[in-house]
């Protein structure tokens, strides 16, 4: 299964953040570095232009000329895994911003469902503290085909402040939205049409390489083959040292031909160990001498790599210290072509051995590409196991998908290679093979359990996981709960030792929500629901002695809100404290925040301020210690304690909150966002309050999030309190009371009518007096009175009895009529009168019943029995 075998937590190449050196012979040009100085008086800069234009040469010479504050990543496919993709940014931010990286540890934690957003919002805001310009530039941005990193980035370029500008250099336009950014002159373009060699410059190219001018001729020439592409033109400049004079009169048509042509006329001229040199070294994306001499077998490798850079042959440096090289990618392609040709035998050879020194110096991913290249599948299978485990932390989702596909069937369909590919797509969001995997694993168990093979055991307890959390994330809570009662009935249950479970993985179950209960794992806040599947959950941690085993922090965070909710406060306590204790020594953040802050709610609720602010302390001083003080959940704790400023009437602190929050508030952060409004409201921005209260109700509605739902009804009922607006401050509060009711809220009611006792004292008036009929049903007495006494407030009088309205005869007979659900034409012609002759009965029996409508007048009426129940 899932082994122990850990590489370096954050295994980035350092040659990929390494800003290129100027070739060998280089020739500055002044014109491009004229237009490239307007970089910095806008966001985005986009240098576009076929391979081998010397896109990579200009904007590296600008960087270096200028002497711009510059972050670079050369990327590869790689990074179309999204995280692994600013893990790169951010690295290469950090010389430049000192700290950023181990800031940024604690925001690139990822959790069952993660978003990106909450790290390009804290990253964006880093950069607005700079106090001078900084250049992000992205090398080779065509090898990024992912949508969420094309997204991602487009999201950042919005966000950028004015000190921080990207440039990206790519062989075709980003598919990114460019059109804002151009029509605000933020966009500057530099294209084939600008970055192709003039005549001028050719001429100097050619006579730095050559130490002599052109001719009349072979200038006419290099600009008429070449048409000013800097590869062709280095081409023919090798082709004349090489004394291959005539080669430019021997090629005509596109670049692919001319690159053909030329590289044939040179490499057929360099002596034979060179020529096998380069060829069997083409497999490499990255090369250094001890690599060759392992690939090769050439004991001389180190001293042919120094020629080919000496010869000017596409050789390019990839750190100062001339350790790691790489081919021009032109080159390469060339190389790998001719290697096919000659010796493609050996191809899978070559590779075989660079993914065996790959994996003797610990970098198994690099191994992994290798092997699969080599066609190795055995081995391939195997490192990725090794490291699996890390590529989940890491979130190298895509990649690892790439190996997985690449896989032949009789190694995919392996029970362990088909977990870790379950795993991949349930944490990718790819929901639609779930089913098809599912069945195939437990047609391996079945086949197993004809063995008695011991993998069956913990294959089974991955499969039931790997079900229920599929079930959750897409939101069948039915079948969770289904799956939760079979786990709790079975007695096989390995000891905890066996169990691989999530630990393997090292991903987080919370998403960032806070309340915990609040997201997928607490049924989208259906109370009622998640204390079904925790309870039984609990019983099943009990039955099988599994309540220390680290992972059961998160069942233990839910279960002690889902207590506190209920009114539980002793139970919930233990349950959070239970929480803390396993959660704190492994850093699983996602279960110690929300249990810190539902701790400090339940002392708060018992009156121990005292407790609640130093429990909440510790935290932050938990957070700091653990380099999370950059992270969604020192967002969230900040939160909490903004809350109990507010409950205290402390508006200072609540208004330097205010201001903190509008730098980094997300739209899909509930809690942080319900605390953002009621501090607005609190400091006299409440038309604000209001905007951003209906609009979290329409998207608490839209996605079913009952929580968030029920928070921003009670913040609406409070918010048109305030202003006067009694009707709909009722209407507001009586929808909220009937979601708690429904879905057994106590708690977070409760805490309302605390801090708004007004607002719930004219609702119980109101109801009391029945001025407005339709507050009358949806919620019980019974519940609204549960909900003062537990806000420490005096149970509301109950209401009054309705008044009684005596009905004419005739009216009896229209109403009993109405109740078997009759128009009023057919009533009419019942009853032998006109149509408006019913209206005007039934406008008199809606008055004495205070009613609005038929479906509530005949509710009033079987109330007051004048209509059988």
């Amino acid at each position: 299964m899932l082994n122990s075998f850990e590489p370096a937590p954050n295994p980035l190449l350092s040659t990929k953040l390494y800003i290129p050196h100027q070739p060998l012979y280089h020739v500055t040009r002044e014109r491009l570095l004229a237009k490239l100085a307007d970089a910095l008086q806008c966001k985005l800069t986009v240098v576009t232009a076929p391979p081998g234009f010397g896109k990579t040469t200009l904007v590296s010479d600008w960087v270096r000329q200028q002497d711009v504050a510059a972050a670079w990543v050369s990327l590869d496919k790689g990074e179309n895994d999204l995280l692994r993709f600013w893990n790169y940014v951010i690295a290469a931010l950090d010389p430049l911003m000192p700290g950023l990286e181990k800031k940024a540890s604690g925001l690139l934690q990822p959790s069952m469902t993660y978003a990106i957003e909450g790290l390009l919002v804290w990253l964006v805001n880093q950069l607005f503290q700079l106090d001078h310009d900084v250049v992000l530039v992205l090398d080779d941005c065509h090898v990024l085909q992912s949508d969420e990193v094309h997204r991602s980035l487009s999201f950042f370029l919005e966000r950028l402040p004015k000190q921080a500008h990207v440039c990206l250099i790519s062989r075709q336009e980003p598919p990114i939205p460019l059109g804002a950014l151009r029509a605000k002159g933020q966009l500057l373009a530099v294209e084939i049409t600008d970055i192709k060699f003039t005549e001028d410059e050719m001429k100097s190219y050619w006579s730095l390489q050559t130490g002599a001018p052109p001719s009349d001729d072979d200038m006419r020439l290099l600009a008429e083959r070449t048409e000013g592409w800097a590869a062709g033109i280095q081409l023919a400049v090798v082709s004349q040292r090489a004394g291959q004079s005539a080669a430019l009169h021997h090629f005509s048509g596109n670049h692919r031909f001319v690159v053909d042509y030329l590289m044939e006329e040179v490499f057929l001229h360099l002596p034979d160990a060179v020529r096998s040199f380069l060829l069997r070294t083409s497999i490499l994306s990255r090369m250094n001498g001890e690599l060759c001499a392992a690939v090769t077998l050439d004991g001389d490798a180190e001293s042919l790599l120094r020629q080919i850079g000496q010869a000017n042959l596409f050789l390019i440096p990839l750190d100062g210290s001339h350790y790691w090289f790489r081919y021009h990618h032109l080159f390469a392609d060339f190389l790998s072509s001719r290697l096919q040709q000659e010796f493609s035998k050996e191809t899978a050879l070559l590779h075989e051995r660079a993914s065996l020194w790959y994996e003797g110096q610990g970098l198994i991913e690099e191994a992994i590409h290798h092997a699969l290249a080599a066609g190795s599948y055995e081995r391939a299978s195997g490192l990725i196991q090794r490291i699996v485990s890390s590529l989940f932390k890491r979130r190298v989702l895509t990649t690892l998908y790439g190996w997985l596909q690449q896989l032949p069937e009789e190694v995919a369909a392996r029970p362990e290679v088909l977990l870790i590919q379950a795993w991949t797509e349930l944490l990718m969001g790819k929901y639609d093979r779930m089913p098809r995997h599912l069945a195939q694993l437990h047609a391996a168990m079945a086949a197993l359990a004809e063995t008695g093979d011991p993998l069956l055991l913990r294959m089974g307890e991955e499969v039931q996981i790997i079900e229920n959390f599929h079930a959750l994330i897409t939101r069948n809570f039915d079948l969770a709960i289904e799956l939760i009662d079979r786990l709790y009935a079975r007695d096989d249950i390995p000891e905890q030792d066996s169990l691989p479970l999530l630990l393997s993985l090292g991903i987080e179950l919370n998403e960032g929500s806070v309340p915990f209960i609040r997201g997928y794992y607490g049924f989208d806040g259906r109370i009622e629901l998640a204390w079904r599947h925790h309870g039984i959950y609990d019983a099943f941690l009990s039955k099988n002695g599994l309540q220390g085993f680290s992972y059961s922090a998160f069942q233990r965070a839910a279960m002690s809100e889902l207590c506190y909710e209920r009114g539980e406060l002793e139970q919930a306590l233990q349950f959070a404290e239970a929480a803390l204790l396993l959660a704190k020594p492994v850093k699983l953040i996602g279960a110690y925040v929300p249990a810190v802050i539902v701790t400090a709610n339940i002392l708060r609720a018992q009156g121990d301020a005292a407790g609640a602010d130093g429990a909440m302390q510790e935290a932050f001083t938990y957070l700091r210690d653990n380099d999370s003080l950059d992270s969604h959940w020192h967002g969230a704790l900040s939160a909490a304690r903004t809350r109990f400023e507010l409950a205290k009437g402390n508006l200072e602190p609540v208004r330097r909150w205010v201001v903190e929050a509008e730098k980094t508030l997300r739209p899909d952060q509930a809690y942080e966002t319900l605390t953002y409004i009621r501090a607005l409201a609190a400091t006299g921005r409440s038309a604000e309050a209001l905007t951003l209260a209906e609009a979290l109700l329409k998207t608490a509605r839209q996605q079913s999030s009952l929580m968030t739902e029920l928070e921003a009804l009670l913040c609406l009922a409070a918010l048109a309190h305030r202003q006067g607006n009694d009707h709909d401050a009722m209407l507001r509060l009586h929808e909220a009371l009937t979601l708690g009711e429904q879905q057994g809220y106590l708690r977070t009611p409760a805490v309302a009518a605390h801090e708004e006792e007004a607002l719930f004292r004219r609702y119980a008036e109101v109801r009391k007096k029945r001025h407005m009929p339709e507050l009358q049903t949806g919620v019980s007495f019974n519940y609204f009175n549960r909900v003062l006494l537990t806000a420490g407030m005096q149970a509301a009088p109950a209401p009054d009895a309705p008044p009684v309205h005596t009905l004419t005869a005739r009216e009896l007979e229209v109403l009993h009529l109405l109740a078997t659900g009759r128009t009023n034409k057919e009533i009419a012609a019942a009853l032998v009168l006109t149509e408006g002759t019913v209206k005007l009965h039934l406008n008199r029996i809606y008055s004495k019943l205070l009613a609005k409508g038929r479906v509530q007048a005949i509710q009033k009426a079987k109330e007051q029995r004048l209509l059988k129940p």
